[in-house]
């Protein structure tokens, strides 16, 4: 059979329409798995950046949980030291002494307590702050009072020290000491009467010789400088221990106390017994 010049042009053009229908089919298909490649990608994208963004807020939550961590330890380390610093804390520094008397020719003050009291009292007087409940009974406390109410006093005072500049002899109640040389340091335990204090040297305890004030004793230096004597009054309280009390404004300061008088040498009386208002 002869195919004739028109059936051929026909079938060339059947077959380029049948190519390029194929070729445009492969081509949007191309576009549409390119298209779903790129989706998937911004998926991918967004998935690590949310990733990224939970990371970023993790590791913020941390942070801010360690910082809250440091703070709550450096809040619990901070009262620890205040703790510890309270109960280090002693009103009897380096340098200082206690003894068990009020010193003085006329020692001390009168406290006079006319009503029943309860205050907040210390159970040492080196202690840093009260720390017991102590009711006192009415009545005239001090070293002189005639009526034994199971009263304590204490004083806290500085110990000077002091170096002899030249050799001396101590006139002591039990007699004169031996003779010391220029350099001996003596020390000043505490203070008694009129001039007279107890002392020790060489680990000897000497009592009322004169205080070494005078010329020939050089005072050295003291890490309670500028520290000033106290006096304590110790109550027996009502609820059967001893309160120390400082005899100072706070005191007196209390409904129901105030100062009473010394009214002679060994003599005490309430506020306003003496005519001439107390020594």
């Amino acid at each position: 059979m002869r195919t004739t010049p028109l059936i051929v042009n026909l079938l060339l053009g059947v077959s380029a329409m049948f190519v390029h229908g194929c070729a445009s089919e492969t081509s949007t298909k191309e576009v549409d798995d390119a298209r779903d490649h790129d989706d998937d990608d911004d998926d991918d994208k967004r998935d690590r950046d949310d990733d990224d963004d939970k990371r970023d807020r993790d590791d913020d939550k941390r942070d801010r949980d360690d910082d809250d961590d440091d703070d709550k330890r450096d809040r619990d380390d901070e009262d620890k030291r205040d703790r510890d610093d309270d109960e280090n804390k002693t009103e009897c520094p380096i340098g200082t002494t206690t003894y068990d008397f009020w010193s003085g020719e006329y020692p001390g003050v009168v406290v006079q307590v006319d009503r029943t009291a309860t205050l907040m009292a210390k159970t040492n007087v080196c202690d840093s702050k009260p720390s017991i409940q102590c009711t006192i009974s009415p009545g005239l406390y001090h070293p002189w009072a005639t009526q034994n109410l199971g009263t304590a006093f204490k004083t806290i005072s500085k110990v000077n020290r002091y170096r002899a500049t030249k050799p001396f002899i101590l006139e002591a109640d039990k007699g004169p000491s031996p003779e010391y040389k220029t350099g001996t340091i003596i020390t000043e335990n505490m203070y008694l009467s009129e001039g007279y204090c107890v002392v020790t040297v060489d680990e000897t305890m000497y009592h009322w010789v004169p205080c070494p004030e005078a010329d020939g004793f050089e005072l050295l230096p003291n890490p309670a400088e500028g520290f000033e004597t106290r006096e304590f009054i110790g109550f027996k309280c009502l609820e059967g221990q001893v309160g120390w009390f400082e005899t100072g404004p706070a005191l007196f300061q209390n409904p129901g106390i105030q100062t009473g008088e010394i009214t002679g040498y060994g003599e005490i009386g309430k506020a306003g017994e003496s005519e001439f208002g107390g020594i």
